[in-house]
């Protein structure tokens, strides 16, 4: 349903962090360069080949909120009971000791949403990559609606409540997606304006990878 267009305006060019100037030479950077660095360190931690591939259906996304939000196993959200019976019909669970019924959503975000959590995971990859590449001005209620064919008023709150979900901290559904790990060299993170441009270059060499397949 999500799809991401492939940016078309990238320097694919490697930087060569090598060759910038030294530390005392380098120039400020703007809170606006601070904001795409958050968006480009998300997108660098999306799952190699994309969300789509590492959770291919509605039953691999649950699988994965669940481990997320609930690591030592689900617990009744009343009694913090562990006998839970699946209502597979109602996609809820059951506490068998206090009677409590309730979804994988509850409480979160996603509480009372007609999307999957797999549309939630795409939506969220789809956000990120737009803003990672400098183009959330492509992400606008209506361009998230005719990207997607969803209704302008369900695509308007949806890209609220992820606006405000991914940036949280933490976040339900970032650490849900995000599971690669982040490796800058030492010196790079010392430095705000040597990180990034090797947030810019390693974004641009992410994508031109996805574009090789």
């Amino acid at each position: 349903m999500f799809n991401v267009d492939e940016p078309d305006d990238i320097d694919n060019e490697p930087i060569n962090i090598k060759c910038l100037p030294s530390i005392t030479q380098m120039p400020s950077i703007s809170d606006q360069d601070r904001q795409r660095m958050f968006w480009m360190q998300l997108f660098l931690r999306l799952p190699l080949g994309g969300v789509g591939l590492r959770f291919p259906d509605e039953a691999a996304c649950e699988q994965r909120f669940r481990e997320v939000r609930w690591p030592e196993g689900i617990r009744c959200l009343k009694c913090g009971g562990v006998q839970l019976k699946t209502c597979r019909a109602r996609k809820t669970l059951r506490c068998r000791d206090c009677g409590r019924e309730f979804s994988l959503k509850v409480g979160t975000f996603m509480f009372r949403s007609r999307h999957s959590i797999r549309d939630w995971f795409l939506a969220a990859e789809e956000h990120m990559t737009l803003c990672a590449f400098g183009r959330d001005r492509l992400d606008t209620g209506r361009d998230m609606a005719d990207r997607n064919g969803i209704a302008y008023t369900t695509a308007f709150r949806m890209r609220e409540k992820l606006r405000g979900e991914l940036r949280r901290d933490p976040s339900l559904l970032v650490s849900s997606i995000c599971i690669e790990d982040l490796c800058p060299p030492q010196d790079v993170v010392d430095d705000e304006f040597r990180f990034l441009m090797w947030l810019l270059d390693s974004c641009a060499s992410r994508e031109q990878q996805t574009r090789e397949g």
